[in-house]
């Protein structure tokens, strides 16, 4: 059986007791948070060195966290840095992703393998570790 819940932020498919990951994401997007950030200049002769890629950074929007239960839902935005580990300035939060985390089990939904996974290190653990807190 499948059930689709509307909140007022997110909608979430249940399939049989099982959340999967919401179908459509919240308009916050006005509190974004810096959760992780890894600044490390390119090797030479890599494609992030031919790019100007130096490091990553995640956000999450602190105004799209939802809790239920056990369980929290929020947005999560990536961005890639360039010298010297800053944000572009045209960088906007437009690939916006929903995430979910079981808060109690310390596990995130990971979309691609479509299962549970640890935190973790890196960007999406911290990310769920500050929608957690």
């Amino acid at each position: 059986m499948k059930k689709i819940i509307f909140t007022s932020v997110t909608a979430i498919t249940i399939v049989s007791g099982a959340i999967f990951a919401p179908l459509e994401f919240t308009n916050a997007q006005s509190t974004w948070v810096s959760v992780y950030k890894k600044v490390k200049p390119p090797r030479p002769g890599t494609f992030g060195a031919e790019l100007g890629i130096w490091g990553t950074q995640a956000w999450v929007d602190a105004q799209s966290i939802v809790r239920k239960g056990d369980y929290v839902y929020y947005n999560i935005s990536f961005s890639i840095l360039r010298k010297p580990g800053r944000v572009p300035s045209d960088f906007k939060h437009g690939k916006v992703g929903g995430r979910q985390a079981n808060c109690a089990t310390k596990e995130r939904f990971f979309n691609g393998d479509q299962k549970w996974v640890s935190f973790g290190d890196g960007w999406e653990g911290d990310a769920a570790r500050f929608a957690c807190r």
